[in-house]
């Protein structure tokens, strides 16, 4: 029986790919491009269902059809009203109008399928909101299908368990490719989502429990490739336990911040054998924003990560209390200029184990704010094993073929996991004297697996975008940086809180549109005070999380050292207002706070306020249209934990925002 598991690429398959993804789909062409190594999506059924079969032809008829071979169905949403547990539904070739719902589901012995007999391509562009919607419906499979610009998500799985997504291609849709919520047990396999014009490719999210993400092909999108955040604020219990995330190969995505996997809320969990790699953000992060805890108990166990030089941290724990997680037998590069292969905040490290890794000589237990070298690192207790290596030294072709060279210092550099049998192509570990590190196991016969090329999109992120989590991030913006402030003494060594320089020329380059054309001249408000290149005495503090109102950006945005990344409203509605908070984990003594207005006509009035509590606020300051471009400085002088900037709307514009960066200092 031939595996599911989308492990090995052959070469003539690629060029296949990248000659098919630059034309148009035309009808007759396979529609799921990762159904299983060797075949195309819908050139053979699953196996004889338990009930009926039923049809679905562009040719066929609602009204005058019975949804047999002869008389089949015209429209998918006709099969979905009509199915009952154990159906097999046969969809034949052809391109069908979005949206569509399920909501009639199987049995664990008599599941539902809807399988795809052909190229089925489902439009989504038609759809107000998502695509196609699974809701409510236990044990559905979705094989093989085709969805493409639907305004938010391509599929959406909503209180539905047992549900498996499988051998699909999840194209340029508005927000999310695939999106699950309060779903448990949810597979997603061996399907191609990219071009999320506004977030992730694939979104599992709301307290969904022991969801399975693998064999994916993640890539192009905009924010996160795989994200899975608990969102407590939304219900539940805002964890999402059990996961296992394997074998994806992840790449191009983060331009607008994010990370190839994010795990807001996740606990228990197992990342291994994934591939990421030109990433412009982190590559594995764990923290907590809206997840009912933090990231903890979680393994990170042999994935190969080679982040652009516009990304951040291959491994990235930001928030304190994210703890006994264990990192063991990966690769670990960043072609940034000083961020390197783990940052795990102090209040992180409790229960923390790293070895066995190939890595970087950069490390940092505050965000970044200072390095440290592998020997500092290994004096603290980790990585007592991992060794030093360069991509040139290590892989095949650094520049797409990541398999193991010969001689490179990853072969048995890892150690024995009872949780990794296997690598990426179906390799069994080990094949020489002990583990490899990374998600290939030298020996295996697997080509490289390479960038398929970008597709060319017309969409601009202007879609409505339901607010998602996002840990600290980093984007390449032509705009101003900061200058480094201090330099640390002995082996810590202060680092610049700027942006990086790309090295190459991203994919795909997001805009931002003014909603409106500034129509006043902004002036700087008395309480505050413009300056090019302050230099105040101490601070800043590092910033544990942070908080927004619903349909904004996250609110990382304004702490990530990026000024290219902006905090603004997402919805398509007028706003009344909204807020972005920062919170310093623990009061502090507050002499000033720094902000930095990317957009002054998005912020008619703004209300900067600071509280011990969350629940007392004291005006620091009112500013009318701040000045853009420039850090204000606003004097406070007293204890605070939370500071928080509420945007009023005067003038009704539709978006309101503008802040790119908060620092608050001591």
């Amino acid at each position: 029986m031939m595996t599911l598991r989308p492990r090995r690429f052959s070469p003539l398959l690629l060029v296949v790919l990248a000659v098919a993804l630059a034309l148009p789909l035309l009808p007759g062409q396979p529609g799921g491009l990762l159904a299983a190594p060797g075949r195309p999506a819908g050139s053979e059924l699953p196996a004889a269902s338990v009930g009926r079969t039923l049809v679905v032809d562009p040719a066929g008829s609602d009204t005058s059809g019975d949804g047999s071979t002869g008389k089949p169905w015209k429209t998918i949403q006709k099969a979905a009203s009509q199915v009952q547990a154990g159906d097999l539904v046969q969809i034949d070739a052809g391109t069908y109008s979005g949206p569509i719902t399920i909501d009639r589901g199987g049995t664990a012995t008599a599941p539902i399928v809807f399988h795809a007999n052909g190229a089925v391509v489902i439009e989504g562009s038609g759809a107000s909101r998502d695509a196609v919607t699974i809701t409510f419906a236990d044990y559905v499979t979705v094989d093989g299908w085709r969805v493409q610009h639907a305004t938010r998500a391509g599929l959406r799985v909503d209180n539905s368990d047992h549900v498996t997504v499988k051998n699909g291609v999840y194209a340029d849709n508005g927000t999310w490719g695939i999106f699950t919520d309060f779903s448990d047990d949810v597979v997603i396999e061996n399907n191609e989502a990219y071009g999320s014009v506004n977030e992730h490719g694939i979104y599992h999210s709301n307290s969904g429990d022991r969801p399975i993400i693998r064999g994916n092909l993640v890539h192009d999108n905009h924010a996160n490739g795989i994200h899975m955040n608990g969102d407590l604020s939304q219900g539940g219990d805002g964890v999402i336990s059990g996961a296992l995330v394997e074998d994806n190969v992840i790449y191009e995505n983060g331009l607008g911040g994010g990370s190839g996997i994010n795990m807001d809320g996740v606990t228990d969990s197992i990342v291994r054998n994934n591939l990421i790699f030109a990433s412009h953000a982190s590559g594995i992060s764990l923290y907590q924003i809206d997840g009912g805890v933090c990231s903890q108990r979680d393994q990170i166990l042999n994935n190969t990560i080679s982040l652009a030089s516009d990304g951040r941290w291959a491994v990235n724990i930001p928030s304190d209390g994210c703890v006994d997680n264990k990192v063991f037998n990966n690769i670990l590069y960043t072609a940034h200029s000083y961020r390197g292969s783990i940052n795990a905040v102090t209040g992180s490290l409790s229960g923390f184990a790293s070895d066995d890794n190939v890595v970087m000589d950069r490390f940092s237990t505050d965000g970044g704010d200072s390095r440290l070298t592998l020997a500092d690192w290994q004096a603290l207790g980790y990585d007592r094993h991992s060794r030093i290596a360069t991509p040139a030294q290590l892989f095949v072709d650094p520049s797409g073929d990541f398999h193991l060279k010969s001689g490179s210092p990853a072969v048995d550099a890892g150690t024995a996991l009872a949780n990794v049998t296997d690598d990426l192509d179906g390799n069994p570990r080990p094949r020489g004297n002990a583990y490899d590190a990374g998600a290939y196991e030298s020996g295996g016969s697997g080509p490289a697996i390479t960038p398929i090329p970008t597709r060319t999109s017309t969409r601009t992120p202007t879609r409505t975008a339901t607010a998602t989590s996002v840990p600290p991030t980093n984007t390449p913006t032509p705009t101003p940086t900061k200058s480094p402030t201090k330099v640390a003494t002995a082996t810590a060594t202060r680092t610049p809180t700027a942006k990086a320089t790309a090295t190459r020329t991203p994919t795909r380059t997001p805009t931002r549109t003014p909603t409106r054309a500034p129509t006043k001249t902004p002036t700087p408000p008395p309480t505050a005070t413009a300056t090019s290149t302050p230099e105040p005495v101490s601070g800043p503090y590092p910033i544990a999380r942070g908080g927004r109102s619903s349909g904004s950006a996250p609110a990382s945005t304004v702490f990530d050292g990026d000024l290219g990344t902006v905090w603004t409203t997402t919805t398509s509605t007028v706003p009344r207002q909204a807020n972005v908070y920062v919170d310093l984990g623990s009061v502090k003594p507050v002499a000033t706070v720094r902000c930095f207005f990317a957009q002054s006509d998005t912020a008619d009035s703004v209300k900067i306020e600071f509280s011990t509590d969350k629940r007392t606020w004291q005006t620091i300051a009112t500013l009318a249209n701040p000045p853009a471009g420039q850090w204000l400085d606003l004097p406070v002088g007293a204890s605070a934990r939370y500071v928080r900037f509420t945007f009023a709307n005067p003038h009704k514009d539709p978006r309101l925002g503008g802040l790119a960066e908060v620092e608050v200092w001591g």
